[in-house]
């Protein structure tokens, strides 16, 4: 790597949630250099050392990508003055460090440190002023200490940065006894990280902290793959080969972490299987949540059901079949209902009908889905409003009696109703803090499709609802006839049902055979740009 040492003459960027900078380096040859990377706050006049490389942008030109670099103090009275002046330090502006440096010269940050009752000589420095700026240096001094440590151990200057800000003057302490607590603490350093600064501090692969570290890692990556919990014998057979450990080496530490709660264990199926902490409390909850809320007695709703349907149906020139009515009846009747089925079979026209009635019995309904997209959708098709679930909870930075969901067991929803569309995205956590906002008494309705993929984040919610047998569920399997006339929906539905699709090219499924992988590529965007959008009659884009 390159080394380029200099003063700071100018900071043209500075981002404090990144701390990504911008900064003109003016050299010791004179020559200026603009120094690019994820630094701490720099002031005027402050003495940079750095190491990296030159890049070449291409609308700024020549630039030094800034890999490593240390803060040195300056040693001229004129760098000593800028660097004072600069805000560096409490209680010490431009016309203050003019005069500290007239009276001290060169020695002025020798004083400081050493001596900073001296610096009451000066004309509107007292002694409590004077320990002020003394601290404010020697705690300039210990960041650059720790950051020195810090990437000495190969931790990049962005995430330097983080941990120092995260543990203070502790965080070298923090980083020698147990650097995989970086993995925990410090956003944007996992496990991996963490491994490899404790393998250049020398720590032992077989350490406590790193066994139980990993422990928790894996069981998180676990659930990545969608996965609630893990077969304790496979599960270890897994972490000892990731950490190069004897399995039988980690029973201890599943133990102690067992202990502390942070890991639970159950029977299945005559095995032992492992839950990180809060999978477990999520899947237990849910169960609670639910039969609280169906053990509660619905106060009953007095319409005319046959008449309002039909007359709802009239008013929007259509025929309910007696699925979609049955499901209708089931939202009135039930605190909790689950509505599915494949494209074309409806759940959008019973949303409707559902949100019909609710509103004839003078019920509050709050709508929601997962996404922007799925509640933007449900929103335009209803023309009501509607939110996505982490909105309609109030998610935010701020926490919550430990949740960062404004809305839970505490501050419950205010509504008589809620439904919730494209249920088939939604997880066990997301579900978990979605139960807890509703109280016992309000109407749940969940509409998706238990074919589509499931959820990202881990558990097969809406499946295993369905397969429970605990909540009325509406299964829809009739194509109405506009659906019908679209070949994507009924080969939808035929592949779902193990049939073969029909492969004509005179509607909207086209099945193209190409064996060579370049030129599949090539048809993909001759595809999107003109058939497919020839035929939606769309701007490609």
């Amino acid at each position: 790597m390159t080394e380029l040492e200099g003063t700071i003459d100018r900071i043209t960027y500075y981002n404090e949630d990144t701390y990504y900078t911008v900064a003109k380096l003016k050299l010791k040859s004179g020559n200026p250099a603009t120094v690019v990377g994820n630094l701490p706050p720099l002031y005027l006049g402050e003495v940079l050392a750095v190491k990296g490389e030159w890049v070449e942008h291409k609308e700024f030109g020549k630039q030094f990508s800034v890999a490593e670099w240390q803060s040195r103090e300056p040693s001229t009275a004129i760098g000593i003055e800028r660097f004072l002046g600069s805000g560096l330090l409490k209680g010490i502006g431009p016309a203050t460090a003019k005069k500290i440096v007239k009276e001290f010269g060169k020695q002025t940050l020798a004083i400081i440190e050493l001596m900073p009752e001296k610096l009451t000589q000066i004309p509107g420095i007292s002694e409590a002023k004077a320990e002020r700026i003394a601290h404010s240096l020697s705690e300039h001094a210990e960041i650059q200490q720790i950051m020195v440590f810090l990437q000495g151990v190969g931790i990049s200057p962005g995430y330097a940065l983080k941990i120092y800000h995260t543990y203070q003057s502790e965080a070298v302490k923090v980083v020698k006894e147990n650097p995989y607590r970086l993995a925990d603490e410090v956003h944007g350093i996992g496990f991996k990280i963490a491994d490899q600064i404790a393998q250049k501090l020398g720590i032992q692969k077989d350490s406590p902290y790193r066994l139980r570290a990993g422990i928790r890692y894996l069981l998180s990556e676990n659930s990545t793959e969608g996965h609630l919990y893990a077969v304790e014998e496979e599960f270890l057979a897994r972490v000892g080969n990731e950490l190069e450990i004897d399995p039988l080496q980690l029973a201890g530490e599943i133990e102690d972490l067992i202990v502390k709660k942070e890991l639970y264990r159950e029977s299945h199926g005559g095995k032992n299987i492992l839950y990180l902490a809060p999978f477990y409390h999520s899947e237990v909850g849910v169960v609670t949540q639910i039969k609280n809320i169906m053990d509660v007695g619905l106060p009953p709703i007095v319409l005319d059901v046959d008449g309002l349907l039909e007359q709802y149906s009239a008013k929007n020139k259509i025929t309910l079949a007696e699925q979609q009515k049955e499901a209708v009846v089931k939202a009135l009747e039930n605190g909790m209902l689950v509505i599915t089925g494949g494209p074309g079979t409806g759940k959008t026209t019973i949303i409707k009908a559902i949100l019909y009635l609710f509103k004839k019995a003078k019920l509050n309904v709050r709508l929601a889905a997962p996404t922007g997209r799925a509640a933007k959708r449900l929103s335009e098709a209803t023309g009501e409003s509607a939110k996505t679930i982490h909105r309609l909870l109030g998610y935010g930075a701020e926490v919550f009696a430990g949740s960062r969901f404004q809305y839970n067991e505490d501050e419950p929803l205010e509504t008589d109703a809620l439904i919730i569309d494209e249920f088939s995205m939604v997880d066990l956590l997301l579900f978990y803090n979605l139960l807890k906002a509703v109280t016992p008494g309000t109407r749940l309705i969940m509409v998706g499709d238990v074919d589509q993929l499931p959820s990202v984040g881990p558990g097969t919610v809406l499946q295993d609802l369905i397969e429970s047998g605990c909540i009325p569920v509406v299964r829809l399997n009739v194509i109405f006839r506009q659906a019908q006339e679209s070949l994507i929906i009924s080969n939808a539905h035929k592949i779902n049902q193990g049939e073969f699709p029909v492969l004509t090219t005179d509607n909207d499924f086209f099945f193209i055979e190409d064996g060579d992988p370049e030129h599949i590529a090539q048809t993909i965007p001759e595809l999107v740009k003109v058939r497919i959008s020839g035929y939606l009659k769309c701007d490609p884009v």
